[in-house]
């Protein structure tokens, strides 16, 4: 193990939980667009 700095550790794990935050939000947008679209097409 390479001995960083606590503080790079943690801006590290940051940026990994808000591109992961980022990624959850577009697949749950992703949904809401294709229920909508199933649901216009059923109507």
């Amino acid at each position: 193990m390479s001995r960083l700095p606590f503080d790079v550790k943690l801006v590290g794990i940051k940026i990994g939980i808000y591109g992961l935050a980022i990624e959850v939000q577009r697949a749950n947008l992703f949904q809401r667009i294709e229920i909508c679209v199933i649901r216009k097409i059923e109507e």
